[in-house]
């Protein structure tokens, strides 16, 4: 909710991913979307814990850390069908 309420761009970063350019940033789009992947990677960080943080503190974009968390909270595929055959039984 709160990645939504700091605009539109935000958000939408987040989900889709954003690759830092190798050379220095001279379009002014390519300078939004570094800012935007920088009040991203903010934003997610300041709400994490310390033993969350360290996890994810050395990617570069919001989407890795995203994800990360993500794998983390959630796991993987094969942990989900495996907590869902437990479930079953």
């Amino acid at each position: 909710m709160y990645l939504n309420a700091l605009g539109y761009e935000i958000w939408e970063a987040t989900k889709n991913g954003y690759t830092a350019p190798s050379t220095p940033i001279t379009d002014a789009a390519e300078k939004k979307a570094y800012e935007n992947n920088l009040k991203e990677k903010n934003a997610i960080m300041c709400g994490l814990v310390d033993n969350e943080l360290v996890k994810v503190m050395n990617y570069e974009s919001a989407k890795e850390i995203w994800d990360k968390l993500k794998s983390i909270h959630e796991g993987d595929m094969k942990i989900n069908e495996a907590k869902l055959q437990t479930h079953q039984a």
